[in-house]
């Protein structure tokens, strides 16, 4: 449950509002209508939460997910107004840099966090992970370790 709640943090903002009655005393549960908020109940407190750009809550997991992973049901799909960047083509993802073939972004609602492959491996944007070197086709992005 600690891990569900770092998630949420993480990937979504909350603001208290009366007059939801929660299901069940702490918790996280899908919004009536919007597909983007949910309700995070604590000690039958009622708090809206909204997952970052590019996120949407998962009912049945209770955790906002990428949108391509979510089935929102008769839910409510907000349109995501996003100029893409270089780092984040889309908001959520994991995208290559193209200046160093053993480093990628990590997008999340289109900040891009850089991250390094563990030494030796270089990214393969094809599987979206670190690879050995010789299963990675580096294009144009220089080796740099």
């Amino acid at each position: 449950m600690k891990t569900v709640g770092l998630l949420l943090l993480t990937f979504a903002s909350v603001v208290y509002v009366k007059g939801f009655v929660c299901p069940q005393e702490n918790g996280q549960f899908a919004h009536e209508t919007d597909c983007e908020k949910y309700w995070n109940c604590w000690k039958s407190e009622a708090f809206i939460g909204e997952c970052k750009l590019g996120l949407l809550f998962e009912a049945e997991r209770r955790i906002c997910l990428d949108a391509d992973m979510v089935d929102c049901g008769d839910r409510i799909v907000p349109k995501i107004d996003y100029k893409p960047t270089e780092e984040c083509p889309k908001p959520v993802g994991l995208f290559p840099k193209k200046e160093n073939c053993a480093q990628y972004y990590h997008c999340v609602g289109g900040e891009p966090f850089l991250k390094n492959c563990p030494h030796g491996l270089l990214y393969d944007p094809e599987n979206e992970w670190c690879d050995f070197p010789n299963r990675v086709d580096c294009g144009d992005r220089p080796v740099l370790f």
